[in-house]
C-alpha cells in the first residue's frame, strides 16, 4: 500500500508542472492578469475539443476568448527561417499574415497560452499572443 501512495505521489509531482497554465499572457512587454470564466462553445454539438473557446477576464476587466491560434512578429532579420526558429514549439504556421507576422497553430487550446508566453520571452519575437476573440465595445 505504502508503494502505490509513493507512485500516485510521483506521478502527481511529476504531472502537475504539465498540466498549470499560465493565467496571464504579454502585451508590450507588460504582463496581463487573465482570470478564467465558464467555458462556452461554438455550437450545441461539440464534435472537437478545438470547437470550444476558453473565456477570460484581464484585469483591465475586458472580456476575452481564447482557441487554438497564436498571432507571432518576428524581429526583423534577413536570414529569419520562422519554420527553423519554431521547431522546438509544438505549433504550425497556418498562413503569413504579413512581414515577419504569422499566425500559428496550437496543439489545444490549453497550450495556447502557454505557448505565446514562451514564444514572447525568445529574442527573436517582437511579439506573440494568442489571436484573442474579443468582445465588442463603444468607445
Amino acid at each position: 500500500m505504502a508503494i502505490k501512495s509513493a507512485l500516485l505521489f510521483i506521478f502527481i509531482f511529476n504531472s502537475a508542472p504539465a498540466l498549470a497554465v499560465d493565467a496571464y499572457f504579454y502585451q508590450y512587454n507588460k504582463k496581463i492578469t487573465l482570470t478564467p470564466l465558464p467555458d462556452l462553445v461554438r455550437s450545441n454539438t461539440v464534435t472537437s475539443p478545438l470547437q470550444s473557446i476558453q473565456y477570460y477576464r484581464t484585469e483591465e476587466g475586458h472580456k476575452v476568448g481564447v482557441y487554438n491560434k497564436i498571432i507571432v512578429k518576428f524581429h526583423m532579420a534577413d536570414d529569419l527561417d520562422p519554420y527553423l526558429l519554431l521547431s522546438p514549439y509544438d505549433v504550425q504556421i497556418e498562413k503569413q499574415l504579413g512581414p515577419q507576422l504569422y499566425l500559428l497553430i496550437t496543439p489545444s487550446n490549453q497550450l495556447t497560452i502557454d505557448l505565446a508566453n514562451r514564444l514572447s520571452e525568445q529574442n527573436f519575437i517582437e511579439y506573440a499572443q494568442p489571436d484573442f476573440i474579443k468582445q465588442y465595445q463603444i468607445r
